[in-house]
């Protein structure tokens, strides 16, 4: 059934990424033949990129069964489209070499970690650090996502991520910014509240803190870069993390406060109902931390 699902959710999202590398190459071809000093366009849309790209998320994980297949199946996916891209390449015209940014990724990851092992005298086997395993790493660092009301769940899918990605000479892999503990069933969206309060005295407040909080995207992508080969990268994506959380505490405390007075009846922030002093709130943001 696992399989089922992510098949039918996530075959047309990777079938799309190749063919618009297809579309390229063919327009490429059109424009007088493929050149060698086009691969940079051709690496743009790279569909192993692409597909690292994509963003998915299990909002019920439970014990992470369903990450853990999909990250093999994602996994075997963007190996297989790496090497039927550089073939397709190749069968274009043989004099002009392609080769996946994703090949040179990996190749890197892997050097660095031989590196690292030498320096520690640790003993590692070139079969230990496959492709698949590294691309399994790199997946669960940048594109799954989870979230679990039940805290035991979200520490259990972890372990089951840790260990099924398991890489000999490196550390357990930061996953504190991807599974979270919460309410999939609950929330609001943060344009229908700003647009809610764009034309009210309460407006400033919210644009300064969703700006405040897209400020924090570049943090992120830090986080997501990270290739997590030392204990020194995981404490940096812990503290990259911990300056996420709190450059979005005031944002997510407004939203938390729209979702509670929707409960309570509370059809507007900008409502006259007196029933719940939520303006001193929001006239007052040092009231919100």
């Amino acid at each position: 059934m696992v399989r089922l699902i992510i098949e039918r959710t996530i075959d047309p999202l990777l079938q799309d990424i190749q063919n618009n590398f297809i579309n390229k190459i063919e327009q490429l071809k059109s424009n007088h033949g493929l050149r060698a000093n086009q691969l940079e366009e051709l690496e743009v849309v790279g569909p192993a990129l692409a597909m690292l790209k994509l963003r998915i998320c299990d909002p019920a994980m439970g014990s992470g069964y369903s990450l853990v297949s999909l990250v093999d199946y994602l996994a075997d996916n963007i190996l297989e489209a790496t090497a039927r891209v550089e073939n397709y390449v190749a069968k274009i015209d043989n004099d002009i070499i392609y080769q996946s940014p994703l090949a040179k990724r990996i190749k890197t990851l892997r050097e660095q970690i031989f590196n690292k092992a030498k320096i520690n005298s640790w003993q590692i086997q070139p079969e230990q650090l496959n492709d698949r395993l590294l691309v399994r790493r790199i997946i669960i660092k940048r594109v799954i996502y989870g979230v679990d009301i039940n805290p035991m769940a979200v520490e259990l899918s972890k372990i089951s991520l840790w260990l099924h990605t398991f890489t000999v000479g490196v550390p357990l892999s930061f996953l504190d910014h991807h599974l979270c503990c919460g309410n999939s069933l609950f929330g609001e969206w943060v344009n229908l509240v700003e647009k809610e309060l764009a034309n009210s005295n309460f407006g400033l407040f919210i644009n300064r803190y969703i700006q405040q909080a897209m400020q924090t995207a570049m943090t992120v992508q830090r986080i997501e870069d990270l290739p997590d080969i030392d204990i020194g990268e995981i404490k940096d994506s812990r503290q990259f993390f911990g300056q996420v959380q709190e450059g979005t505490i005031p944002l997510r405390n407004i939203l938390n406060l729209r979702q509670a007075l929707r409960w309570v009846g509370v059809d507007s922030l900008t409502s006259k109902k007196p029933l719940f002093p939520f303006e001193i709130f929001l006239m007052v943001p040092s009231a919100i931390y």
